[in-house]
């Protein structure tokens, strides 16, 4: 259980075995985002035990919840970052965003029982919400939907992709993948 990076001298180990107080839970890390200061946040998936949200600070990894505004769950925690770089988490058909003190909580989305599997922003500043329900698209002020009705290829969301030109590349689960442009919307597979 180790975090660590590449660069030009070869994979540098952020969690050495010898540091206790850095000890990573033993479950899957559904994502990663890093905050306008620098800082990375790990979001864990606890299955049957509540999960975790850690921010790494350099030195060691404090876990960030209920005395930030994050209630605890055992869901899985997908994690973004916007354009101001302020830290998005999205548990179930929540999603909160981090002010830099406080977690602010926006409304709940309707998926029904899915969840938000990936949290994404484009060139815009929009945040992008992979669900298993479509994905969602917008701000604090609120979000659209789009979905299979709307030409969307599988309902289930895995990634988003804003290409140079604009277009926006959904990958899916089950449905291949597919572009969209103010102009047109193109399935492929």
């Amino acid at each position: 259980r180790i975090i660590g990076y590449w660069n030009e001298a070869g994979f540098c180990n952020l969690t050495p075995a010898d540091s206790p107080q850095r000890e990573l839970p033993d479950f899957g890390c559904w994502g990663i985002a890093q905050d306008r200061g620098g800082e990375l946040w790990f979001g864990y998936y606890g299955g049957y035990r509540p999960g975790k949200v850690l921010r790494y600070d350099g030195r060691c990894f404090p876990q960030v919840g209920e005395a930030e505004g994050l209630p605890a769950s055992d869901l899985p925690c997908a994690l973004g970052q916007d354009g101001e770089g302020h830290v998005w988490i999205g548990r179930g058909n929540q999603v909160w965003r981090f002010d830099g003190q406080q977690f602010q909580s926006l409304p709940p989305l309707d998926l029904g029982q899915g969840y938000v599997r990936k949290i994404q922003c484009d060139r815009q500043g929009r945040i992008w919400l992979c669900t298993s329900e479509g994905v969602f698209w917008g701000d604090v002020d609120g979000f659209q939907q789009f979905t299979p009705r709307d030409g969307l290829a599988h309902e289930t969301v895995n990634a988003v992709w804003q290409d140079r030109e604009g277009v926006f590349w959904f990958a899916t689960y089950g449905g291949g993948i597919c572009s969209y442009d103010p102009e047109r919307l193109q399935v492929f597979g």
